[in-house]
């Protein structure tokens, strides 16, 4: 199970091209992973051989048989074979058919099943032993940073905190959304400019008011910012939805709870209970943590999630823009 980009990573340095499974079967319902995942295999077969030994199917006008049969047959040049089958979750229920093709395979053949996130009943994955089943867990809010730092260097970019958490807000988990915004920024690198002026000047972000400041400044208890940038939110709140706002304040403020209830924990630790696995991100935070205690945090933590579900139309009293402001009075108090 890939449970972060270092899982990640390492799942791709393990396809060896010398020695490799006759059937992979990826689950992920991020179509940027499957997409690196099909590159890897696609790196496999030369440039000059791909039209021989190289083909893609869709399983929505493929059938399983019709694979299978390509599969069987060898190599008109080179000796491998690389066959990738996209939204191939309806293959998944003709899986005996791919087990025969296990059974007689001769390492002439590799066949890579992509699935969208498809859920496999934990009874039946014992049917999936003798193919390589690569799942990828969800990836939720706390754990997109480090994602986004990745996707950065892949790309000649290195982010600090404050440009993950824009790129955050703007893309959301949305890892193909998230690179796509990357390579256009990195494309931009030519003329000299510094990371953080790459983001702002791609976003059209403004220096004081957006989400990071925000957080930032309640982190610092800087009160008199917040209201300031708070208010220019309430002013424009097509642009900065309150919806938007809370989620980004509680995934925050959720991460100083867990880091100032566990201070104790090592990185290691730290990192797999929060899903952040970059020590700058976690430095910050623990620096952080040292302004507020436990309780306060906890009580911050209750505003959000009232104030969330009065923006979001799940109380009775009507959410004005004003609420903004009067959840940092009470924050304050």
């Amino acid at each position: 199970m890939i449970k972060s980009t270092k899982d990640f990573i390492q799942v791709l340095k393990n396809i060896d091209k010398n020695n490799l499974n006759p059937l992979y079967i990826v689950n992920c319902e991020q179509s940027y992973i499957i997409d690196q995942f099909i590159e890897k295999f696609k790196s496999m077969i030369p440039i000059e051989l791909k039209s021989f030994n190289q083909f893609v199917f869709y399983d929505h006008d493929s059938k399983a048989e019709d694979i299978l049969s390509v599969a069987n047959n060898y190599p008109l040049a080179g000796d491998l074979q690389i066959i990738i089958v996209r939204t191939a979750d309806k293959m998944i229920n003709k899986f005996e058919l791919f087990q025969k093709f296990i059974d007689k395979s001769s390492n002439h053949c590799v066949i890579l099943l992509c699935l969208n996130g498809k859920k496999i009943d934990k009874r039946k994955k014992t049917v999936f032993s003798s193919a390589r089943l690569i799942e990828v867990q969800k990836i939720y809010n706390n754990q997109l940073s480090d994602w986004i730092v990745h996707i950065g260097k892949e790309n000649n970019l290195n982010f600090n905190y404050e440009i993950v958490e824009i790129i955050k807000e703007r893309t959301g988990n949305n890892l193909s959304k998230v690179s796509n915004e990357i390579k256009k920024i990195s494309l931009m690198n030519h003329h000299g400019f510094s990371e953080k002026e790459l983001i702002y000047k791609y976003f059209g972000i403004n220096n004081e008011y957006n989400i990071f400041e925000l957080q930032k400044e309640l982190g610092n208890k800087n009160y008199i910012s917040a209201f300031r940038i708070s208010k220019y939110f309430s002013e424009n709140s097509k642009k900065y939805p309150p919806q938007l706002i809370f989620a980004s304040l509680h995934n925050y403020f959720l991460n100083l709870f867990q880091i100032k209830s566990n201070i104790k924990l090592n990185y290691t630790e730290i990192s797999s209970l929060t899903g952040i696995y970059q020590q700058f991100i976690l430095d910050d935070f623990r620096k952080i943590s040292n302004n507020y205690s436990l309780r306060e945090i906890v009580n911050i933590l209750g505003l959000i999630k009232v104030y969330d579900a009065k923006s979001k139309g799940l109380k009775k009293d009507k959410y004005y823009d004003s609420e903004l402001l009067q959840f940092i009075s009470e924050i304050k108090t």
